[in-house]
């Protein structure tokens, strides 16, 4: 095994075959890409929303879907992940590896997913909290504002 490896040289550094410099580009846009959805329900909050009942419903339900979305996704992706690792590397070098060996890479690999995936779990959490506590806050003044208008047969117009 070699003591170190190049992955760039220095002779492409800075040039346009860089790689680094579509990383960059594709971080900045990464960087970029929560605000859309944020934009889009600002928009139309301007131009939808009437009132704090519309406002609770329109934001509520987004937040409750991203949130159940992403607890769907990060629940179970630590464990597929692993599941799908293994799966991988018992084709590729399954006739090489012992098989403690596999299993303790698979559960490294597991454990590796649910830290990276914990921070989407505790948004997907508070974004799904979020979004019902808005519905069901946007649902009680709904049903309080029912009961204190006047129908239209008991006025005198």
């Amino acid at each position: 095994f070699p003591d170190q490896i190049t992955l760039i040289s220095t002779d492409s550094a800075g040039t346009p075959d860089d790689p680094r410099l579509d990383l960059r580009i594709a971080r900045a846009i990464m960087q970029v890409t929560p605000l859309f959805p944020m934009i889009f329900l600002l928009g139309l909050t301007i131009f939808a929303v009437r009132g704090l009942i519309d406002w609770l419903n329109w934001w509520g339900w987004p937040f409750l879907f991203t949130g159940v979305l992403s607890l769907l996704v990060a629940l179970p992706g630590a464990f597929l992940v692993g599941l799908i690792i293994q799966w991988i590397l018992e084709r590729q070098v399954g006739r090489f590896l012992p098989p403690g060996l596999l299993t303790t890479l698979r559960e490294t690999i597991s454990a590796i997913a649910s830290e990276i995936l914990e921070p989407v779990i505790i948004i997907g959490f508070v974004l799904a909290g979020l979004g019902l506590l808005m519905i069901l806050v946007g649902a009680i003044l709904a049903y309080g504002q029912r009961d204190r208008t006047i129908p239209r047969y008991r006025t005198r117009w």
